[in-house]
């Protein structure tokens, strides 16, 4: 039944919307505000006034880029949101825009009117997620505890729906900032994903120099300068805390472990992942050259410092332009979720010619198709829980001294954390 404009209209009604209705009235949103305007009264009493506002926005970036799949969310707006948070319909839909990036039209439909299993597995893992905002507290906590002194954590907001996927950001100044909108496509859970990142960002933050001068070096230089270095910190790292080895393995998206592409982004996601697996196999010429060589610095002592990782990566980056290989610096971002986006590392100065090692950009993107990594539901009961979730008690802080203990390590706790999993 419609719900007549009177009654969209009523006391009920929230300010954010009658505010956002009067601009999609007079533009090319007309319908847009009709389909909305049937849903209001039944959401008026689930969704918070403080959230409207952002789920308006969401239709709205939605209907920019899809605008029939901006109309089956409303269509089923008030079932979605029993289930989900703005946030959790957020990346829902990046999931879905993401995952049938270049497939047929009917394929991402299909997503977006509940008629495929990967919207209706995508639809349980976030409503049994939890947002980044209520996990910052803990989170600072592991971070305080990792580096060994204070680390703001803070939410990073992907400001454009269809861009890029991003990447964490690590500022000296102002301490590590979290993307919002981690999805079923980067490989482990949130909290997963989160515990890693902060592990990672740690590991920098002891071990990584920070702001380089990076003039005279190309992006494509600062790419693999940064792959080098996000292995050496986290080696460093894992003999230190050897637990935290395992968190790193775990956030790894199952693509990575399949990637064989020979352009410039498969074969430096190929790279990431053959230097934090060693038991990994490509026998890519390239790849064995930068591992032989990270073995070689890593077996004659030379990772306790960066320097001679720049080296080693200089020759590499020239190999890659002697295969010609192009570098798309609108889509590029580190193949790794949890990891930071290097610009922790370099000092670019006021040369606009230098673009940053990793760009996020804030464009849409064109990805191909690609599968969501399995979930295996109800088998993961004896599985390890995040370190860190909602309800967790806070952490303890042990001696924190310059060398390694052997009778000190991260571990895990069993699950008894309120972070659920779907």
């Amino acid at each position: 039944m419609r719900i007549s404009e009177s009654t969209a209209l009523s006391s009920k009604s929230p300010r954010a919307w009658e505010r956002m209705r009067a601009r999609w009235r007079v533009g090319d949103l007309a319908l847009l505000e009709r389909a909305v305007a049937q849903q209001v009264h039944a959401l008026a009493a689930r969704v918070p006034e403080r959230d409207w506002l952002a789920l308006l926005e969401l239709l709205e970036a939605l209907h920019a880029a899809q605008p029939l799949a901006a109309f089956a969310v409303v269509e089923r707006l008030d079932g979605l949101m029993r289930r989900l948070s703005v946030e959790g319909l957020r990346r829902w839909i990046l999931t879905g825009l993401r995952l049938h990036e270049g497939a047929n039209g009917q394929a991402l439909q299909r997503y977006f009117d509940l008629d495929s299993g990967d919207a209706v597995q995508a639809l349980h893992r976030e409503a049994s997620l939890v947002d980044v905002s209520s996990l910052l507290p803990s989170l600072g906590w592991l971070a305080h505890l990792l580096a060994g002194e204070s680390m703001a954590v803070q939410v990073r907001s992907q400001t454009v729906l269809h861009a890029a996927a991003q990447r964490p950001v690590l500022e000296p100044e102002h301490g590590l900032f979290l993307p919002d909108g981690y999805t079923a496509l980067d490989g482990a859970d949130s909290c997963e994903l989160l515990r890693a990142a902060v592990a990672h960002a740690a590991a920098h933050w002891k071990h990584s120099p920070r702001k380089l001068p990076g003039r005279g070096l190309k992006p494509m230089g600062h790419a693999v300068v940064g792959a080098l270095e996000d292995a050496r910190a986290e080696w460093l790292f894992a003999n230190e805390l050897p637990g935290v080895g395992r968190w790193f393995a775990q956030a790894w998206p199952v693509q990575a472990r399949e990637e064989r592409r020979d352009d410039f982004e498969g074969l430096l996601a190929r790279l990431h992942w053959a230097l934090a697996d060693e038991a990994h196999e490509d026998p890519h010429a390239w790849i064995v050259k930068a591992r032989t060589a990270f073995s070689r610095l890593r077996d004659d002592g030379q990772l306790k410092g960066p320097n001679a990782l720049r080296q080693a990566a200089s020759v590499l980056a020239n190999d890659l332009g002697q295969m010609r290989l192009r570098m798309n610096l609108q889509t590029f971002h580190v193949p790794a979720a949890y990891r930071d986006d290097n610009s922790f590392l370099w000092d670019l100065g006021d040369n606009a010619n230098d673009p940053p090692p990793e760009i996020q950009s804030d464009v849409p993107v064109q990805q191909t198709a690609r599968t969501p990594p399995p979930q295996s539901g109800e088998d993961r009961d004896g599985v390890e829980a995040p370190l860190v979730c909602a309800g967790d008690p806070l952490p303890f802080f042990y001696p924190n001294g310059t060398t390694a203990r052997s009778d000190c390590a991260v571990t895990g706790v069993p699950y008894t954390s309120v972070c659920p999993r779907g």
